[in-house]
């Protein structure tokens, strides 16, 4: 949320609209970079020991 009122609803950066027109505020998480980096962490991560997956 945070970064959301900061740049993209105070308006220093442009919005990002999806098709309908709607606002976006998901736009780095759904990043395919990012979704992979996620995707790489959940796999080495379990109950037991779920730290360094976190950094």
């Amino acid at each position: 949320m945070f970064r959301a009122a900061k740049g993209l609803l105070a308006g220093t950066r442009p919005l990002v609209l999806d098709g309908e027109g709607r606002v976006r505020l998901d736009t780095w998480e759904l990043n395919h970079a990012v979704q992979d980096a996620v995707a790489e962490r959940w796999s080495v991560a379990t109950t037991d020991i779920p730290w360094p997956a976190a950094n």
